[in-house]
């Protein structure tokens, strides 16, 4: 039976623990947590985390960990996407119009975050990309102009 390690035994883990090992236990659990839907602000908010200034430091110079954080938050947008059906029970449910509106409000939000998380996904504008190639014929242009200049006088 495994046993919850006590406040003094996490501390001396992470004494123990080379800075290399603290950056990359870190790193591991930061992606986890996202995939998990919690937000960088709220991990990072723990005593046994970096600031979100580290971490954007962290994005900006290790390619393997920014390719892994990019993952875990394209599988938080689908988990925030998966709560908007909860907030819709809970509003189905809710006794009052206030609660009603407040679960509005916060379905409202998630909708807005996703549309920028994962805008193709997520958006609601569709956009065209639409390339084409035109040739023209000089000389034809040029007897059309003549045409037209002619009928014109």
């Amino acid at each position: 039976m495994a046993t919850k390690k006590t406040q003094k035994q996490v501390a001396q883990a992470l004494v123990t623990e080379t800075r290399d090992q603290r950056i990359a236990r870190q790193k591991v659990e930061i992606v986890a947590q996202i995939t998990e839907g919690e937000s960088l602000r709220a991990i990072c908010r723990r005593d046994d985390m970096p600031s979100v200034t580290y971490v954007m430091e962290w994005l900006a110079a290790d390619k393997a960990f920014a390719e892994h954080y990019t993952r875990a938050r394209e599988t938080y947008a689908d988990a925030v996407f998966d709560e908007l059906d909860d907030v819709s029970d809970q509003a189905v449910t809710a006794s009052t119009a206030i609660e009603v509106a407040g679960l509005r409000l916060k379905a409202d939000n998630m909708k807005w975050k996703l549309a920028r998380m994962n805008a193709k996904k997520y958006g609601d504008k569709q956009q065209v990309d639409l390339t084409a190639k035109v040739e023209i014929d000089i000389e034809q242009v040029d007897k059309k102009l003549e045409r037209l200049l002619s009928k014109a006088k």
